[in-house]
């Protein structure tokens, strides 16, 4: 199944804050802290249903998304193929957010309540985050 999701962020001096949504289903993942976004359509790109699932269930249109990384993952019950596209956060969304410290990232993010797959793409995120602050030093 292929994916399209969205991470609205902010960053902060000392790390990173994610804007999300909690998700509801009958399913192992019900409950879970997870980023806007769902299934792609027949005939649809990944960034035009990043953009309609954004729209759909954040009830607002993305000015600007670009691609940040994709990610093959394996639950027990489904695989899932994400394409993840990434934001600025915008004062006008309804979400939930969710820092997570540069220093203590990897214990945060393990204790967090989301999808693993979202564990994954959280640190990549940390990591390019902590990476591009190193170099504009």
């Amino acid at each position: 199944m292929e994916i399209s999701i969205v991470i609205p962020y902010r960053i902060e001096e000392d790390g990173i804050v994610l804007f999300g949504q909690k998700r509801q289903e009958d399913g192992p993942l019900d409950g879970k802290f997870e980023f806007p976004g769902g299934k792609i359509e027949d005939g649809e790109s990944c960034e035009e249903a990043a953009r309609r699932e954004f729209l759909e269930e954040v009830g607002c249109e993305l000015n600007k998304i670009s691609l940040f990384t994709h990610l093959s993952f394996k639950y027990p019950d489904r695989s899932v193929f994400l394409y993840v596209y990434v934001t600025d956060y915008i004062e006008s969304m309804n979400l939930i957010a969710q820092k997570i410290s540069f220093e203590n990232a990897q214990n945060e993010v393990e204790e967090l309540n989301i999808p693993d797959a979202n564990k994954t793409i959280i640190m990549r995120l940390v990591e390019h985050f902590l990476r591009e602050s190193k170099y504009n030093e």
